[in-house]
């Protein structure tokens, strides 16, 4: 299982401006408002989809010849109940964690003309379950819980439906919401235990700014409260070095830039992108990031995340919310030059409020 290290809170930051920022222009925390508790009309026409498919699936597998387990769903809707029961029955989007253990699964189905029964719908469903129980057993953790469940279609062809399930477990307790003056971290390769602090500070090998950021986005971030689950996952992947590549499932974004519009120093190394980057052929290059730094791309990062993207994806992340970031510190060695870089992926998803979540 790769580890990835999230943190998320419910501290909701308070005079940030004052602290963080001198070079980067925008000043303000960007994470959004704790939910108020309420079931909107949509929350419960979604509710009642998500339980009006629960009850199918139960009924099947307590009745497998009843004639509805024949009936027929297109492959899009299948995707759609089968991620949105999982994180409906078993995501837990409210308690902190420091930790996010990341796993997969990939589950085949049977198509019948191009679509898929009931009936093999709750096939792929419990067997996700079991891909779930089988991760948590992994773990060894009493205290973990399922953050999001995000299932997206591989492949199909003429006889066989493809799926995989992306899975975050949360774990531990979140730590403080900003970087102190010994943080002071390598810019990558903490997932391969070549990481740590620097400038003469001592740190873990396993973490560096990446990770550390990583953390700290979701220590910033504001949690929902009540019973919150997601639907409409959606990952929006970057990458912080030639040629930039955005996508938003899976689909690249030629208009979309990762330059920061507000640098007033293009090419210099320091907060050219929303995300870093530092090139030998540059000036400034360097790959230890001191805690001013890394302040300052916390608050380049959450615009990114908070604000940037709904404005190069308007319409596909319409209503949808911020639930976690996966940023990784890589290398790369084109002839005698060296690149340090983040890149990663952020997961959105539209947020539902459950009035009696349902135990299972």
């Amino acid at each position: 299982m790769k580890a990835i290290k999230y943190f998320l809170t419910v501290i909701i930051i308070f005079a940030m401006g004052a602290i963080i920022l001198n070079s980067c222009s925008k000043e303000t925390n960007n994470a959004e408002p704790v939910n108020n508790n309420k079931q909107t009309k949509a929350d419960q026409s979604i509710e009642n989809r998500i339980l009006h498919f629960k009850d199918k699936m139960t009924q099947i597998r307590e009745n497998p010849n009843l004639k509805s387990g024949s009936e027929l769903m297109e492959l899009d809707s299948v995707v759609w109940y089968i991620e949105a029961a999982l994180n409906y029955s078993h995501a837990d989007a409210t308690s902190g964690f420091n930790n996010l253990m990341g796993d997969s699964a990939v589950i085949s189905i049977p198509l019948t003309n191009g679509k898929v029964t009931i009936a093999s719908m709750v096939e792929a469903y419990d067997a996700f379950m079991d891909s779930i129980a089988e991760q948590y057993a992994t773990l060894s953790n009493p205290d973990a819980h399922l953050v999001v469940a995000d299932i997206s279609l591989q492949e199909s062809n003429d006889q066989t439906l493809t799926m995989q399930s992306t899975t975050g477990y949360g774990i531990g307790i979140p730590n403080p919401f900003i970087f102190d003056e010994d943080d002071h971290w390598l810019w990558g390769l903490g997932h391969d235990g070549l990481g740590g602090k620097c400038d003469g500070y001592q740190g873990p090998d396993t973490s560096d700014a990446a990770i550390e950021l990583e953390k700290m986005i979701h220590t910033r971030k504001s949690a929902p409260t009540g019973s919150v689950y997601y639907t409409d996952i959606s990952e929006l992947t970057y990458e912080g070095h030639d040629p930039y590549t955005i996508a938003l499932d899976g689909n690249d974004c030629n208009t979309c830039s990762l330059i920061n519009p507000n640098d007033d120093n293009p090419d210099d190394n320091l907060y050219d992108f929303y995300v870093f980057r530092s090139h030998s052929l540059l000036d400034n290059h360097h790959g230890c990031l001191p805690d001013e730094e890394m302040n300052n791309y916390i608050t380049l990062m959450e615009d990114l995340l908070y604000n940037v993207a709904h404005q190069w994806y308007p319409n596909q992340l319409n209503n949808k919310k911020f639930i976690s970031i996966n940023n990784i510190g890589d290398l790369l060695l084109p002839g005698d030059n060296t690149i340090y870089y983040h890149y990663g992926t952020i997961t959105y998803g539209i947020e539902h409020i459950s009035i009696d979540p349902p135990e299972e």
